[in-house]
């Protein structure tokens, strides 16, 4: 489970993303603007926006002190301590399908969370996956991952996805806080004048 502690954590790396492509993401244009040809797939684009959202993940990670990774393939990834297991929290672009979910495409390096051989502890796949709109960071969010679809390519089954980054859930999706709902000196059993302070 997400605790709140990390939930706010998770939140300041994906605030991270968020600044620093509205900062730096203009250098995507001027990048593609030195040749015709670095345009005319889209593909040039995509790498170069992924690879400055992956240097905010990462340094938004490091900055709140979450355990740094690199997956397969190169995949930046980081380490969440749950309690009784780890999350594998793992970068990834999203697509919002007609529908309003995420789909999140899965290839040979798709697959990740086992058992740490250290601690012995299960580590349980999630995505950060976030969303390109006109060039710009659309949505960003967090979901766990709860198998993979084959096929060329493939498609991450995803649980309830959690928007991050100031945004408001998006499914039934949400962090569930370790808090006592019930405040101090105030029980169901007392009277209205004891509550309201009258004498």
């Amino acid at each position: 489970m997400i605790t709140d502690a990390v939930a706010e954590m998770l939140e300041r790396v994906a605030v991270e993303i968020r600044e620093v492509y509205e900062e730096r993401g203009h250098n995507v244009d001027s990048a593609l603007a030195q040749d015709p040809a670095f345009d005319a797939s889209g593909r040039s684009r995509s790498s170069l926006s992924r690879d400055l959202i992956a240097e905010a993940f990462m340094a938004g990670a490091s900055r709140v002190g979450f355990d740094l990774d690199s997956g397969a393939g190169g995949a930046k990834q980081f380490r969440v301590d749950l309690g009784r297991t780890f999350g594998l929290v793992r970068l990834r672009k999203a697509e919002v399908t007609a529908d309003g979910s995420y789909k999140v495409v899965a290839n040979s390096s798709s697959t990740w969370g086992d058992v740490d051989e250290d601690t012995l502890f299960a580590e349980e796949p999630y995505v950060l996956g976030y969303t390109l709109v006109s060039g710009q960071v659309g949505d960003i969010f967090l979901a766990k991952v709860n198998g993979v679809i084959e096929g060329n390519p493939g498609e991450l089954v995803l649980g309830p996805a959690v928007l991050l980054g100031g945004r408001s859930p998006i499914t039934d999706g949400s962090f569930e806080p370790e808090i006592d709902d019930k405040l101090p000196g105030f029980d169901e059993g007392e009277s209205d004048e004891t509550a309201s302070g009258a004498a």
